[in-house]
C-alpha cells in the first residue's frame, strides 16, 4: 500500500496523492492533475460574465 502524502488542493476533487505519484504545485500546494491545477487558477472571462461585467 501507498504512503498517503497530500490531498489535492482543489476542493472539487480532493484526491488523495501518494508517495510517487506526479505532481503539480503552485507555491506550496499540490494538485493530482494539470487540470486541477488550471482550475486554481479561476477563469477571469467566467468571473466577468457572473458579475455581469460582460
Amino acid at each position: 500500500m501507498k504512503q498517503i502524502v497530500a490531498v489535492c488542493e482543489n476542493e472539487q476533487c480532493e484526491k488523495t496523492i501518494h508517495k510517487g505519484d506526479e505532481v503539480w504545485h503552485k507555491w506550496h500546494d499540490l494538485y493530482c492533475s494539470s487540470k486541477c491545477l488550471i482550475e486554481s487558477f479561476g477563469s477571469p472571462v467566467k468571473q466577468q460574465v457572473a458579475e455581469g461585467v460582460r
